[in-house]
């Protein structure tokens, strides 16, 4: 990574799934990984995992579904997401550009997936 690039830990960030009032996930992405810089976002990828009762089985995303999203400490972002579209996340940085990360919503999500990061 060169000095004073744009980069963000996503150790600390969560992605929820909520459908008629139940929580699926929530997916939290693990492994310690950074990303720096967009050209490696195609290339990383991070591990999606689950720590909730819905281990046994895959939950179809549907149109009302509501994807929350929260990193760290910051505040939860509520978005109304169709499967298969891609949910943008921009995060300013004290250097440079703001980071832009692409995170696409899967069909099924599962306990254990890798979602690719672009």
């Amino acid at each position: 990574m060169q000095h004073g690039s744009p980069s963000v830990n996503l150790d600390n960030m969560v992605i929820e799934m909520y459908c008629e009032g139940s929580i699926y996930g929530p997916l939290y992405f693990s492994e310690g990984r950074h990303v720096c810089e967009p050209q490696e976002f195609a290339v990383d990828r991070i591990m999606a995992v689950s720590k909730s009762p819905w281990m046994e089985g895959a939950h179809i995303l549907g149109p009302s579904d509501l994807v929350r999203i929260r990193i760290g400490n910051e505040a939860s972002y509520d978005l109304n997401l169709k499967a298969g579209s891609d949910l943008q996340i921009i995060l300013n940085t004290p250097v440079g550009e703001p980071l832009r990360i692409r995170i696409p919503i899967p069909e099924c999500v599962w306990p254990g997936q890798t979602m690719p990061v672009r």
